[in-house]
């Protein structure tokens, strides 16, 4: 892990009118990094992202990437200094080609980085070649699992120096989970640090060095995912008794499993 700080959330306190959805929540994310927070529905993790983001404006707190705060409520800015998030349910621009949606991710860039926009265009393709084989087609006929591609694909097009993702494993078939897993977890090569929220705990604390449990807009908990996993009480409220089966496994260093650094042993 990169001790070099990226993102720092400090203190966020946030509301729906008269109701505290987030209460002095704080959380680091390293360049990168791949943290992830697990919680219940309700817990406020979605809202934390949009905090972040710039979709929702936070009553109390602030929000720096790189040492410089972030505009409150101010989501273009934020996409402009590099911070992206990737919506929970996909939210593909259905009436448009999948080629149109990935240029639109680009979309701020485009008047000043043709060329590598263009550059970033065939990598994206070539990291998801059904892309490629679906470039012509309108976004929403694709699948749950090939618009799920599309919408990480397209936030990738704005070359985001933090990645927020919200749930991107929702409603996939185990296939496209486990392939939707394992780009994110080859992120940090590209030099995109990543904030996952993740109703799949087990996925995000094997894919995550480092997490955070959210319960009613608080973190109550926090750490190296290894510990994580074999903490009793996460796994009794998050992971069932199938998953400690998994960690029990990963502490033994069976075929398959994590070690401290979160690489998979051979």
């Amino acid at each position: 892990m990169n001790s070099e700080s990226m993102l720092q959330v400090k203190k966020i306190s946030a509301h729906y009118g008269a109701v505290k959805a987030l209460s002095q929540v704080s959380l680091e994310v390293s360049q990168g990094e791949i943290v992830c927070i697990i919680g219940a529905n309700g817990a406020g993790k979605t809202t934390l992202l949009n905090v972040i983001s710039g979709l929702h404006r936070a009553s109390r707190g602030e929000v720096i990437l790189k040492g410089g705060a972030l505009p409150p409520g101010r989501a273009a800015k934020a996409v402009a200094r590099g911070v992206v998030q990737c919506p929970e349910g996909r939210q593909v621009f259905a009436p448009l080609s999948v080629m149109d949606n990935l240029l639109l991710g680009a979309f701020l860039r485009m008047k000043k980085e043709k060329a590598r926009v263009e550059k970033d265009l065939k990598q994206i393709l070539e990291i998801f070649p059904i892309l490629e084989k679906r470039k012509t087609q309108l976004a929403g006929t694709l699948s749950g699992g090939e618009q799920q591609m599309l919408a990480l694909g397209r936030a990738l097009m704005s070359r985001p120096k933090v990645l927020l993702l919200d749930e991107p494993s929702l409603g996939l078939a185990p296939l496209f989970v486990k392939e939707i897993f394992r780009i994110i977890a080859s992120l940090p090569e590209q030099k995109t640090s990543v904030l996952l929220v993740e109703q799949n705990a087990h996925a995000a604390l094997k894919t995550a060095t480092r997490g955070y449990v959210m319960v009613n807009g608080r973190i109550t908990q926090s750490g190296d995912t290894t510990m994580l996993l074999h903490d009793k009480q996460v796994a009794e409220a998050f992971l069932g008794a199938k998953c400690n089966k998994h960690a029990n496994q990963e502490k033994n260093h069976e075929p398959g499993s994590l070690n401290q650094t979160g690489a998979r042993h051979p």
